[in-house]
């Protein structure tokens, strides 16, 4: 490679981190959402389910991809909340036939399910780098967010040890 070339790449790399990465390190936007208050400490602040309604939470386990890949996730259509390492969040939403999907770079990520009025649902989100486990650094990787739902008893379990995410309880 080229001295031009390693210049290039490592500016790209820079411009990378100081912007989208950013919001992972010390003091960017979401750093006040990572060591936020987890959802089984948020008390009587999560209210519940109105009447007629379901609420569909979202969710991603730490050990689920980099901590800096956080897409967006969209409920029929509209950007709900983003994929956030050890987040978790909920949209409440009137009874009917939803999909959920996560763009990503190559593919994107979809899930359909029916919600009825009462009714939880827990969709996890999982970072997965296409590029396979022979790339280490995960920096030139292709990832894409994949969402699946998971059972009312082990989402709720889940869901209780992550950080809420959610903007209006999440200063920035």
């Amino acid at each position: 490679m080229t001295a031009t070339r390693r210049s290039l790449l490592a500016g790209a790399v820079a411009a990378v981190s100081a912007g989208s990465l950013g919001a992972c390190t010390a003091g960017g936007p979401l750093d006040a959402c990572a060591a936020g208050t987890r959802v089984a400490k948020m008390g009587d602040r999560i209210t519940p389910i109105p009447a007629g309604m379901g609420r569909v939470w979202f969710f991603r386990d730490a050990s689920d991809g980099p901590a800096w890949l956080q897409l967006p996730i969209y409920l029929n259509g509209p950007a709900v909340g983003n994929s956030v390492s050890n987040g978790a969040f909920f949209r409440d939403v009137p009874p009917g036939d939803y999909r959920v999907a996560i763009l990503g770079v190559a593919i994107t990520g979809r899930l359909t399910f029916t919600m009825a009025a009462g009714e939880e649902r827990f969709v996890r989100t999982k970072a997965v780098d296409l590029t396979g486990p022979a790339n280490v650094t995960g920096i030139l990787s292709t990832w894409h967010i994949a969402a699946n739902l998971v059972d009312p008893e082990r989402g709720r379990a889940a869901v209780a040890t992550k950080v809420f995410t959610d903007s209006p309880y999440c200063p920035s």
